[in-house]
């Protein structure tokens, strides 16, 4: 019986533990009923704040590689170099 207690107990300890504090809460779809009380659920967030500084951050790396590509189109020296060996590259 005691062989038995350690791996039942490794499987359901971890889908408790998801369940409790990652679906129950985004089922319920309010953040007081989440463990964590910081998002809904593990990855929901609601946050517009947060969406806000996301989308920002979005169109400043998209800006950046619009940026590099146009560099590197028109054949923009890169601040990326490579160490040369003097052999052949596998």
């Amino acid at each position: 019986m005691t062989d038995w207690l350690l791996p039942i107990g490794m499987v359901v300890a971890p889908l408790a533990l998801t369940y409790f504090l990652c679906l129950r809460p985004m089922r319920r779809g309010s953040a007081d009923s989440a463990a964590i009380g910081r998002q809904v659920g593990c990855h929901a967030s609601n946050d517009a704040g947060r969406n806000g500084e996301l989308e920002n951050e979005l169109a400043r790396v998209r800006a950046e590689l619009t940026e590099l590509k146009a560099a590197r189109d028109t054949g923009g020296a890169s601040t990326i170099t490579e160490p040369t060996t003097g052999g052949t590259r596998i």
